[in-house]
């Protein structure tokens, strides 16, 4: 995979360490998180095949692609509106700042659906090859839209512009942090995490991972990317400082025991993070001092996308086998 993605944008070749940063030369995985008592966790029917999640900051509506529908929530967790009739396979879903609209992948048409408020106000596209997650990039000030042809295309209010290929793979995750798009990938062996450059959105490198990679999440108090291990109890923490000379070094910490973990989420308000489990379905409570708890969210609840919603300090995570939205408050 990454080969691939080496003749596309010229990459280098890059020679990746074997082991992760020397314990001396790396802040503690979990240091400034919360050493508090975790928050309870609720959820609400959204209906269909939940898979990502945003947040409007206007409105403070939530939105959720769900397969054949479109789920508008209001806080905590009530469904004001559902928009059926315009697509069969929603399946990403971002905030866009600068037209003030929620943007939608439909990954049969191959589109993108614009949102204001509860009605659908417009589409465009129809050559995106599968949309998926989609992901806000303030440096080129463009929305992020990851495809199941393996390319990134970004797009311009409602104008699509430039395309990166990663591979010809399916995307699990899209993440923008540290003035770099994280992408994670289902390519199979070699696994890895690619990095493009924000600004540029030339690609920079990958970080090798021996296992294939789930959803990502960025870490503000120790300035790190966790990324979630689909098949293992591991999370790997990668270092953005080691990208600029090429190091790509990460490490890892266990959670418990159970198989699978998948996405991941800061919450400023609380100081925890927060993890899901695939496969067990299992959501983490991660403080300071390791896992404060695990909570079984159901069969099903194998959400890998989620959202702080900061008006009312609460994690929002999608349970793309039970048709609902949990809610951590």
């Amino acid at each position: 995979m990454v080969l691939a993605i080496v003749s596309t944008i010229g990459w280098a070749a890059i020679t990746r360490p074997s082991q992760g940063l020397a314990a001396s030369d790396r802040a503690p995985l979990l240091s400034g998180l919360s050493t508090g008592v975790p928050a309870r966790i609720t959820s609400c029917s959204v209906g269909g095949s939940p898979s990502q999640v945003a947040y409007d900051p206007l409105n403070h509506y939530l939105y959720v692609a769900a397969g054949s529908s479109i789920s508008i929530v209001s806080s905590p967790c009530h469904v004001v509106a559902t928009i059926f009739g315009v697509g069969t396979d929603f399946d990403g879903v971002g905030y866009d700042p600068h037209t003030k609209s929620v943007l939608v992948s439909e990954y049969n048409s191959g589109q993108l659906f614009v949102v204001s408020g509860t009605s659908v106000v417009g589409s465009f596209g129809g050559s995106f090859c599968s949309p998926g997650p989609m992901a806000w990039d303030s440096a080129a000030d463009a929305m992020l839209v990851v495809d199941y042809c393996g390319e990134i295309d970004e797009v311009f209010g409602t104008f699509p512009s430039a395309t990166t290929s990663f591979g010809e793979c399916a995307p699990v995750a899209i993440a923008v942090a540290a003035s770099y798009v994280w992408v994670s990938d289902d390519c199979g062996a070699p696994y890895s995490v690619d990095v493009f450059n924000a600004s540029t959105f030339l690609g920079v490198g990958a970080f090798s991972l021996p296992t294939a990679p789930s959803g990502l999440g960025w870490d503000p108090v120790n300035h790190t990317v966790l990324v979630g291990s689909l098949f293992t109890h591991l999370m790997y923490v990668l270092y953005p400082a080691t990208v600029a000379t090429h190091g790509f070094q990460n490490t890892t910490f266990p959670l418990g025991t159970l198989l699978g973990t998948g996405g991941v989420t800061y919450s400023p308000s609380s100081h925890f993070m927060y993890v899901t489990g695939r496969i067990g379905n299992y959501l983490w409570t991660v403080s300071a001092s390791g896992i404060v708890r695990h909570v079984e969210l159901g069969s099903g609840a194998d959400g890998t996308l989620m959202v702080y919603d900061p008006s009312n300090h609460y994690v929002y995570i999608c349970g793309s086998g039970t048709g609902r939205l949990y809610v951590v408050s």
